[in-house]
């Protein structure tokens, strides 16, 4: 029996506090239960198809055999539907109230602590495997080895994975950092419908990476980060696609496979990323600048005969006006004169170790920042003039959150 009140316990601890340096003490104290509860709900590759969970009277047991054995389950989709609400409700009536938090929180996979996963693995290196798409580097045309290259708008949306699995008949739509995106369920349900086209695909599960739009950025977070409702207007637009270990296919042929699987779905709410070719830098900044023209942010630029890998690099260039970068929320500082008492910015990690002060926040956000520690674990866009030559931001300031969290933890 696993002792799941004393995890309940662990992470209200955790969640209580802002203070990276508290956060990682308490989880150097976590047992051996608590450690494979933490990974069952934060392993991004484990998902349970399920996006709330009903709380009954408690009972008076911890989480059992019985209880993972389900997890089990509803992770291999052997528990689905109508057979899982049941079994899960089941389960939630034999516990105590604490217990029940715990196993509610990892089958919706949010631990409601404040944390994220950069945290946990600097105490337990690799206890939660990391979900990896490919990112970009800033647009510098001397990395451009061979023209054309591709141009593609950067869409005002949020980057989301659609998981496709043609074996089991189910598709998870996710965030870039592996988070359930429970109100794009409905865009599931439409690519559910042509799973099948898959099947005969070698590399499985199918990774669709695009970006959800609806409205404006803003307009799509809120509504992308629901649990309680659809975002009933939403649009994903698919602008690659790869497997388990990325793909070793060049670009120019993953996009004619996005073109297919897109054709083939025939329905508004799934759509394509336009592709425009650009023979030289000019080009690239002719259709830049007409972007920009037309109020939007700019343009990815990718190198056709690249792969697609798991990891940051200049297969993809991002062509904006400002340099930036985004990072994980490590803490909130204080902010000092007039700012006492509230938050002065967020401290992130750079990708050289240094730990960064990043500041430029609004007066609304102060507040809700400092008095909400599940900003911890967030993932932020960072704006800055240039990078030094060690790898700090010379001028940082916060431009808006990249991740589909709000105050509430998804």
């Amino acid at each position: 029996m696993h002792d799941s009140d004393h995890t309940f316990a662990f992470l209200e601890r955790l969640g209580a506090t802002k203070s990276k340096n508290e956060k990682l003490a308490i989880l150097a104290t976590a047992d051996e239960t608590t450690k494979d509860l933490m990974h069952r709900a934060m392993n991004p590759f484990i998902t349970y198809g399920v996006a709330k969970v009903h709380f009954p009277a408690p009972g008076v047991s911890a989480i059992a055999e019985g209880h993972i054995t389900m997890l089990e389950r509803l992770a291999s989709r052997e528990l689905s539907g109508n057979a899982a609400k049941q079994a899960i409700d089941k389960a939630m009536g034999s516990l105590t109230a604490g217990s029940q938090q715990v196993l509610a929180r990892i089958i919706t996979k949010d631990l409601k602590c404040g944390t994220g996963t950069t945290l946990i693995n600097e105490v337990w290196p690799g206890l939660i495997p990391k979900f990896a798409v490919q990112l970009s580097e800033v647009y510098d045309p001397k990395r451009v080895k061979s023209w054309p290259v591709a141009f593609q708008r950067k869409l005002d949306g949020m980057r989301a994975v659609a998981i496709v699995d043609p074996d089991k008949g189910t598709v998870d739509m996710v965030s870039r950092e592996g988070r359930p995106l429970p109100a794009l369920d409905p865009i599931a349900e439409v690519l559910r419908a042509g799973v099948g086209m898959f099947a005969k695909w070698l590399e499985k599960p199918i990774f669709l990476d695009g970006e959800a739009t609806s409205g404006s950025f803003n307009d799509t977070v809120s509504q992308v980060r629901r649990k309680s409702k659809d975002a009933e207007d939403a649009v994903f637009n698919i602008f690659d696609v790869f497997g388990p270990g990325g793909s070793q296919l060049p670009l120019e042929q993953r996009l004619t496979l996005v073109d297919s699987i897109v054709t083939a779905y025939n329905t508004p709410r799934i759509g394509r990323v336009a592709v425009q070719y650009c023979h030289s830098d000019d080009e690239v900044q002719a259709a830049v600048n007409r972007e920009w023209d037309a109020g939007e942010e700019g343009g990815m630029v990718k190198i056709l005969d690249a792969p697609y890998e798991l990891k940051r690099g200049y297969h993809w260039m991002k062509v904006k006006g400002y340099d930036s970068a985004e990072f994980e929320v490590l803490a909130v500082f204080e902010g000092t004169g007039q700012y006492v008492g509230t938050a002065g910015g967020f401290v992130v990690r750079l990708e050289n170790g240094e730990e960064c002060r990043v500041a430029g926040i609004t007066e609304a956000l102060r507040a809700e920042i400092w008095n909400n520690p599940n900003v911890i674990g967030r993932l932020i866009e960072v704006g800055f003039h240039e990078r030094t030559p060690s790898g700090s931001l010379r001028h940082p300031r916060f431009v808006k959150f990249r991740d589909t969290l709000t105050g509430e933890r998804e």
